[in-house]
């Protein structure tokens, strides 16, 4: 009998193994795909297309295009890595679109993620998103927060300018401070 759950076990633990990997490679799949929107280039109007390339007209056009596939990839695939890192893309998407409010959404969500480094991005994005919308106070928080926990994808430095910068307008002093301790 023990041999029989033992043998259970390690069946169970393998076969979420392969299916986590599965998805995982699914989603990088669908990601790569995704990202080919996120960075395609913007031709003119009466340029022809290339074969195989993709590319826009407007960057309206390719940032609603992206965050489309970002969010499939996100919402089909949220138990991955990539789905995490879709989930942030959709974010920037929606902020190029000017659409601070389903940014803040999308950057909230990668924010409180339990992958480090993605969170980190997320909150470093998601300040600059409040910023842009009035929310200084919040912005300044997640910067704060930045500074004293800082990550390889967004380091102590980068998160003091990008403080020193919120701080230019309201508390000049502080920003000053902030500068000569980067320099």
């Amino acid at each position: 009998m023990g041999i029989g759950i033992a043998a259970l076990v390690l069946a169970a633990v393998f076969g979420w193994r392969f299916y986590s990997q599965r998805q995982t490679l699914k989603a990088s799949v669908a990601l790569e795909d995704a990202m080919k929107v996120f960075n395609a280039r913007i031709r003119a109007a009466g340029e022809p297309e290339e074969p195989g390339e993709v590319t826009y007209v407007t960057e309206k056009n390719k940032f609603e295009d992206a965050a489309k596939k970002f969010a499939a990839v996100a919402d089909q695939y949220s138990l991955t890595q990539p789905g995490a890192v879709a989930r942030y893309y959709a974010g920037l998407s929606y902020e190029r679109l000017s659409q601070y409010g389903e940014a803040e959404k999308w950057l909230r969500q990668v924010a409180s993620s339990s992958r480090s480094e993605v969170a980190a991005l997320g909150r470093f994005q998601l300040a600059g998103v409040l910023s842009k919308q009035g929310k200084n106070e919040e912005a300044a928080k997640l910067y704060e927060e930045l500074v004293a926990n800082p990550t390889l994808f967004v380091p102590k430095p980068v998160a003091m300018l990008a403080l020193a910068d919120l701080y230019a307008k309201s508390n000049p002093p502080e920003a000053t401070k902030l500068y000569n301790q980067v320099k």
